[in-house]
């Protein structure tokens, strides 16, 4: 008996959303998988999960789903499934959509080949400074990351990079840090993400106080001329 093959491997769907994309309403797949582990992960463990979506099933949400225009990739890690992902980023422009996508920026050399389809817009993790990366993260991963950002940055690709603050793991030195590093490559956006609490996160862990990220930002924007977004 034939099987039929799974196009991506995911742990969740949303058909509709308007507030996930900056430049129009999307969907969004939730990629199984990750190679990181970082400490703050609200998504772990659900995106242990696998559930085989086939080439079929995608083309049909795909075309038939009038209200986006953006169909995003998330997860996880949408890169570990190379060969999926830019088989479902070729169905997406073959139906007249865009797409997005989300990346903790370990891969370039997907990011890369995913820039050849109509791309709305693009968002790279920039988790910590270089010598905090492997601790937040379990990997050594910064250089990746910033040829990444490098990468789009070239390419002229709406993109924006983001940073979780959760204390006391990321401190205030530490977006210091992050923005001198990033002020070599001016991004067009650098937003600063507060920590959110689940099941799934270790209790110490913390946000920061709004008034005194507020305030930082600000100051940080002025020194290091980036345009920074506070997404609480």
């Amino acid at each position: 008996m034939k099987t039929t093959q799974s196009l991506l491997k995911i742990f969740s769907y949303i058909p509709l959303s308007l507030i996930d994309c900056r430049t129009d309403a999307c969907s969004l797949y939730f990629l199984s998988n990750c190679n990181m582990r970082c400490i703050y992960c609200q998504n772990y463990p659900q995106f242990t999960q696998e559930i085989p979506l086939t080439r079929k099933d995608f083309l049909n949400r795909v075309k038939n789903n009038w209200a986006i225009g953006v169909v995003k990739f998330t997860g996880g890690e949408p890169t570990l499934q190379e060969k999926g992902l830019l088989e479902a980023a070729k169905i997406v422009q073959e139906c007249g959509k865009r797409i997005a996508i989300d990346t903790n920026g370990t891969r370039p050399q997907v990011v890369s080949k995913l820039l050849k389809f109509d791309i709305a817009e693009v968002a790279v993790d920039y988790k910590a400074p270089q010598e905090k990366y492997q601790y937040i993260t379990g990997i050594k991963a910064h250089e990746r990351v910033i040829e990444t950002i490098n990468i789009l940055k070239d390419q002229c690709i709406s993109f924006e990079v983001r940073t979780t603050v959760a204390e006391p793991i990321i401190t205030l030195e530490d977006l210091h840090k992050i923005a001198e590093r990033l002020s070599k490559i001016d991004p067009p956006l650098w937003v600063i993400q507060f920590f959110r609490s689940t099941e799934n996160t270790p209790k110490w862990l913390k946000p920061p106080k709004n008034d005194v990220i507020y305030d930082l930002v600000g100051k940080l924007s002025e020194m290091y001329n980036l345009k920074i977004k506070i997404r609480s």
